[in-house]
């Protein structure tokens, strides 16, 4: 044997010898995937299985979640009532749909949401909710069994990002402040419901590290504003719901959550002082300081919030000095000024509102002819104007707007010869003239608006026949 052939057989057999230890390698690799993942799918079906045995609901991985099933169901509704075609989604699993038949959905797909409401189960049950290790959304709501016991398992589970424990209370003893220390470890959650529960302060400070929390909800606890001091940390808070009066402490207790976009209408106590607290909140869209003590001094507090889109003022002592400082909101879509002392002078500080929809002037001092000032609005679609000063002349100038859907403008000293200012109003699709002086003369110049279709009426002098003249309006007397 040459020593040539002689090497030649040696390689071959360490080639042999390493291809058969590869693939014993890759085989006993696979085996063991293979069998992990079966008992992952083991493990899944058990659950789902006693989930539903509960009365519970199961998502899985390739399904919308109930949220998003809900959406979908009201985009199909608004499509169809526009007479569009509803979207169609694939929600199929991967795999084809003989083989899931043959072997089961559990080895294609995973549950990533449970919802448990208002079952008998007991706190022992949500033990097997540790074999779902990519929970990502659970809800247990009223449940009347349900105790301190059973948060023990869902503080299990570490991938959780979504968190419904509402209404527990309700229905049976619930959970305590001492319970949500077995939460304290899902540092993943980004929203967490407690609503109607017997939690308060001291049951806060045991979720202290949840620094992702976006949403929290604590309506109908115990909670104070002392509580939410324990969450300072929690600095991505975007919603905070709660039914505690939104007075000067509360506004306090907020100051650490600058990324907050809502919070409750406030308080009828809180002050200007109170309002500082939410100072440089440039997230924040939507404010309600309606009957409060909210004064010109409060607005430069809200002239921060350059993120506002829904301001509400009504009833506040407000002037139209202090209306300057909405000057640098630019996105406010929505501005309810009812009952405020506001006159045509303090329109001119609206104009740079240039994204304004929604104006709502009832019970104010205007006249109207502080609209000329305001030419520069063409998305205003609703107007409001009841109960105000409004004059034929007033009119004139709201004539302008051919943005305008709805026109409120009853209890107001207009009468018939204002109406035909309204002709370009091309948009206008319903009008308020309750409790004016207008008829049916009035009424004939509104003929050649072809949006128009709905008018309020009663308190004036305009008779029944003009709806038998006006088949396509709908008059209400």
């Amino acid at each position: 044997m040459t020593l040539t052939k002689f090497n030649s057989e040696s390689t071959l057999r360490r080639w042999h010898s390493y291809s058969l230890k590869t693939l014993l390698i890759v085989m006993t690799v696979f085996a063991v995937l293979i069998g992990s993942r079966a008992q992952q799918a083991h493990d899944q079906n058990i659950a789902t299985k006693r989930i539903r045995e509960l009365g519970g609901e199961v998502t899985y991985d390739f399904k919308p979640s109930f949220e998003e099933t809900y959406r979908r169901q009201m985009e199909a509704q608004v499509a169809v009532a526009t007479g569009q075609q509803p979207p169609v989604y694939d929600d199929r699993p991967k795999a084809p749909k003989w083989l899931v038949d043959r072997i089961g959905i559990d080895w294609f797909a995973r549950v990533t949401e449970v919802r448990l409401a208002k079952s008998m189960l007991v706190d022992d049950d949500l033990a097997v909710l540790t074999r779902l290790p990519r929970l990502r959304h659970l809800t247990l709501r009223a449940l009347p069994n349900l105790t301190d016991e059973g948060l023990k398992h869902v503080g299990k589970l570490r991938r959780l990002e979504i968190l419904d424990l509402s209404e527990n209370s309700l229905v049976g003893h619930g959970y305590t402040d001492a319970g949500l220390a077995h939460l304290s470890k899902l540092t993943s959650l980004d929203r967490l419901t407690l609503d109607s529960s017997h939690i308060g302060d001291e049951g806060l400070k045991h979720l202290s590290e949840l620094t992702k929390l976006e949403s929290l909800s604590i309506e109908s606890t115990q909670v104070t504003a002392a509580g939410l001091k324990h969450l300072k940390r929690s600095t991505r808070l975007r919603s905070i719901g709660t039914t505690i009066p939104m007075n000067d402490a509360m506004l306090a207790s907020l100051e650490p959550f600058k990324q907050l976009e809502l919070i409750s209408p406030l308080h009828a106590t809180a002050t200007d002082d109170g309002l500082q607290h939410l100072r440089g909140f440039r997230q924040l869209k939507q404010l309600d300081v309606s009957d409060t003590q909210i004064t010109d001094k409060g607005l430069e507090t809200v002239a921060t919030m350059s993120g506002l889109t829904s301001l509400g003022l009504r009833r506040t002592a407000i002037t139209d000095t202090g209306l300057q400082q909405l000057r640098n909101l630019p996105g406010l879509t929505q501005l309810e000024l009812t009952g405020t002392g506001i006159s045509d002078a303090g329109l001119k500080h609206l104009a740079t509102l240039t994204a304004l929809e929604h104006l709502d002037l009832n019970d104010t001092q205007i006249e109207g002819t502080g609209f000329r000032d305001l030419m520069a609005q063409r998305t205003l679609t609703s107007l409001f104007l009841s109960n105000t000063r409004l004059t034929n002349e007033g009119l004139a100038e709201i004539g302008k707007f051919a943005s305008v859907h709805i026109l409120i403008v009853s209890h107001t000293p207009i009468s018939n010869h204002g109406l035909h200012h309204l002709s370009k109003m091309t948009m206008l699709s319903h009008i308020d003239l309750s409790a004016t002086s207008i008829n049916d003369e009035g009424l004939a110049q509104l003929k050649q608006l072809p949006a128009l279709k709905s008018l309020i009426v009663y308190g004036t002098d305009v008779s029944e026949a003009v709806s038998a003249n006006n088949p396509n309006w709908n008059i209400v007397p």
